[in-house]
């Protein structure tokens, strides 16, 4: 599996393998989240530690209804980095989880997924560094 270029290295897990019908294909969509990964800063690279990026098809009924949103293409799960304090160890992965079944339904241009998945990928990111979503829609837009 390839590594990101900064240490500390992430694995990118891909469960329940999705069909692709828009253009997107699992591995290339691995790849590509690494390389969203490497074009991160340097500084934020590293500070990516304890974190799996995870992509699953669809999420479960359980996470909509926890969420409340009928359309969820990715999320954080995990205790943010602006909230971990010395107590913050022998704790399992946060996970940042690419719900690629859902992005796919989403794409009104099928070319257009790798903008997609950039843009929800940093966005689950920044959950991770801490941010909120009126945050988030400030800086990502």
């Amino acid at each position: 599996m390839k590594k990101l270029s900064e240490e500390p290295s992430n694995d990118i897990l891909i469960r329940h393998p999705f069909w692709h019908n828009k253009g997107m294909d699992p591995e290339e969509l691995v790849l590509f989240i690494y390389e969203v990964l490497d074009e991160l800063p340097r500084e934020l690279r590293g500070k990516l530690d304890n974190v799996e990026f995870v992509v699953e098809n669809f999420p479960s009924a359980e996470v909509k209804r926890k969420v409340g949103k009928k359309t969820i293409l990715g999320l954080y799960r995990g205790i943010p980095l602006n909230r971990r304090n010395a107590n913050y160890n022998l704790v399992l992965p946060d996970q940042i989880i690419i719900y690629a079944g859902n992005i796919e339904r989403v794409l009104t241009d099928p070319r257009t997924w790798k903008e997609t998945v950039r843009k929800v990928v940093l966005h689950e990111i920044g959950h991770y560094f801490g941010f909120g979503e009126e945050e988030l829609q400030e800086l990502l837009g």
